[in-house]
Parts: structure tokens; C-alpha cells; sequence
């Protein structure tokens, strides 16, 4: 069914997939839940041209919760052909986190140094990135993790680095507004 979707998601013209991993059985069985991501990875990758179509799989890194499980999550994806690693759907009680978010940069830049050349895997921090300094964490975790010093944040671009911003948005917007700027009627916030 998965497969079924994607194909008709990038029939209809979408230029980016996100799925997610079955991590619930990864909890109950490491093997074989790491076999199922990753062929389920593999599957939906092979409806997706990779000229296109970028893939981003989510491994619910809150619900996995250990290290073990978070790197397990990731190598499957990452064998499976993802072209990010998700942290999570931001719908569950443990969306990003900085710990699991290190474990998953590092995996990624494991996987850039084994495969020199090969194609480029980016992150995403989703749920949880609600406030600037927050970001500025996430940011500098990936900056440390993927060129080997926070000092190195301006190598870090959209490619490598994203994060869920629907939390962060109206905060930057309150703090870059002018003070007491009232919003129109319909809009989500009343104030920024």
C-alpha cells in the first residue's frame, strides 16, 4: 500500500516523500525490524527517482527511545536509500530530542565516511524545535557531527540540515514583528 501511494504521490508531481518506519516492531525484534525498514526503505526508494524525488524516513526516534534502537532505525534507512533521516512525525508524545539527534548525525556522517562520493543524507529535527535557541542547539549539534566543530554552522545548509519549523514559526514571527503589532482576523495568533 505504501508503495501504492508513492507512486501515485509522484505521479501527481511530489518532489519529496516522507515515510515511516515500522518501529514498533523494531522494539519487539531488532533483527527483524531493522529488515523490514530497511526493505520497506528500499521499496518505496524504488518509486522514487532519485534525479527528483528526495526520500525522507522518519524512525520516530522518540518511541525507539535507546541508542541501539535510533542507530538500528538509521542504518536500515540509510541501506534502504534515504535521502534524510527524520526525526519523527512530530504527532507522538517523544518527537526530536538532542540526544537522538546526535546519534542520528553521527550516523550520517558514519555513512558519508564509509561511502566517500555516494549520494548526500541529510537530517531533519521535527516537533520539539519550538524556540530559537533551540534551533541554534540543533544547528550546532549538526554542524559538530557532519563537519567536526560548531564553528563550521556555515557549511550547513538546507541539504544537510532541516527542522519542522510550524512550532518555531510563530516565535520568529512575534520576535521579528514590530512591538504591538496586531495580526489580521483569521490568523492563527492573535498578537506577534
Amino acid at each position: 500500500k505504501v508503495v501504492a501511494l508513492t507512486n501515485q504521490a509522484v505521479k501527481d508531481g511530489a518532489d519529496e516523500i516522507d515515510m515511516v518506519i515500522d518501529y514498533a516492531l523494531l522494539k519487539q525484534s531488532l533483527a527483524e525490524g531493522k529488515a523490514s525498514a530497511e526493505a520497506a526503505v528500499k521499496a518505496v526508494r524504488a518509486a522514487c527517482p532519485q534525479e527528483t524525488v528526495l526520500l525522507k524516513v522518519i524512525i520516530e526516534s522518540g518511541e525507539l527511545q535507546t541508542p541501539e534502537l535510533i542507530t538500528a532505525a538509521c542504518d536500515a534507512a540509510l541501506a534502504g536509500g534515504a535521502d534524510y533521516l527524520k526525526t519523527s512525525t512530530g504527532k507522538v508524545k517523544v518527537n526530536a530530542t538532542p540526544e537522538a539527534a546526535e546519534v542520528m548525525l553521527r550516523r550520517i556522517a558514519g555513512y558519508h565516511a564509509a561511502h566517500p562520493g555516494c549520494r548526500r543524507v541529510g537530517f531533519k529535527a521535527a516537533g520539539g524545535v519550538k524556540t530559537p535557541e533551540q534551533a541554534r542547539q540543533y544547528l550546532d549539534l549538526a554542524a559538530e557531527c557532519l563537519y567536526g566543530s560548531c564553528q563550521q554552522r556555515h557549511r550547513v545548509d538546507a541539504r544537510s540540515f532541516r527542522f519542522g519549523s510550524s512550532g518555531l514559526l510563530p516565535v520568529l514571527r512575534q520576535m521579528l514583528a514590530p512591538r504591538g503589532q496586531k495580526r489580521k482576523a483569521g490568523d492563527a495568533e492573535a498578537v506577534y
